[in-house]
């Protein structure tokens, strides 16, 4: 494993081993480095301190994936934005002038959109992907979306990570995000 300039540990190389993955995305502890047990679906502290489960096992608390959810976030952004810098993207072709923060901002999230369109049709026909094809069409596609999503924040200097957190925490005390407001008369069905 190897960490970004803020100590964020991330993978290195073409394959995620398991430990790697659950690095990245953030299934560790504050201190020490040990790995939380049961992952996000085991939350249910609101304090945001660690505690222990009925089993004895380290829990974290919703602040803390919150936090490493927007970390991760953070140096995703900084890695797609950085390969598409690498290749070219964000250099005009005739002239070699720097675009970051100059391209169209439309066309950009039209090419967003084609990504999660492209996700539907191969969700529609059940397709394999044709670059992947160990992969469904829908994943890559989803995949395709987040690195332009990530790429563009780059391009613009956008804080997505920051963004992704402080919503996924605001998103906790929506009363419309509760289950009981979903279900009741003119809850959010979906």
């Amino acid at each position: 494993m190897a960490t970004n300039q803020s100590g964020v540990a991330h993978a290195t190389g073409v394959g995620w081993s398991a430990k790697a993955k659950q690095e990245y995305q953030g299934l560790r502890k504050a201190e020490g480095g040990e790995r939380a047990k049961g992952g996000i679906g085991s939350i249910n502290a609101d304090d945001g301190n660690e505690r222990k489960t009925s089993t004895g096992e380290n829990e974290m608390s919703k602040e803390v994936y919150i936090k490493n959810a927007g970390e991760a976030a953070s140096l995703l952004q900084e890695t797609c934005h950085g390969l598409a810098c690498a290749s070219g993207w964000w250099k005009d072709l005739k002239t070699g002038e720097d675009m970051r923060g100059k391209r169209n901002v439309g066309e950009l999230l039209c090419l967003i959109h084609s990504e999660i369109s492209e996700a539907m049709e191969g969700h529609r026909k059940g397709l394999m992907d044709d670059k992947l094809p160990h992969r469904t069409m829908l994943e890559v596609e989803l995949a395709d979306a987040v690195i332009r999503i990530m790429d563009m924040a780059g391009g613009y200097d956008l804080d997505i990570g920051g963004a992704i957190a402080e919503k996924l925490l605001f998103n906790q005390s929506r009363a419309d995000h509760k289950p009981e407001n979903r279900k009741a008369e003119g809850g959010k069905a979906y």
